[in-house]
């Protein structure tokens, strides 16, 4: 089956260790950054399998800088 190049790219999956590779940041980073509302919805094949849309990923992280990521306001601080 033959995808537009523009439509392949939009379809891209990617494990959370890529993302991770790619954004040079921590699993635990991901986690957090994750937990924010308009972040992608994750896709998951069964139990154990997740992937996120990598084209979704990327349009959170670089959304209108004049709506920055706002905290999360329960984070518990040790």
């Amino acid at each position: 089956m033959y995808l537009s190049p523009k439509l392949e790219a939009s379809v891209q999956l990617a494990t959370i260790t890529e993302i991770c590779g790619q954004l040079k940041i921590s699993r635990t980073s991901f986690y957090r950054l994750a937990r924010h509302p308009g972040f992608p919805s994750a896709i998951r094949f069964g139990r154990r399998m997740v992937r996120y849309r990598i084209a979704e990923v990327m349009s959170f992280l670089t959304r209108d800088q004049s709506k920055p990521v706002q905290p999360l306001t329960n984070q518990v601080v040790y």
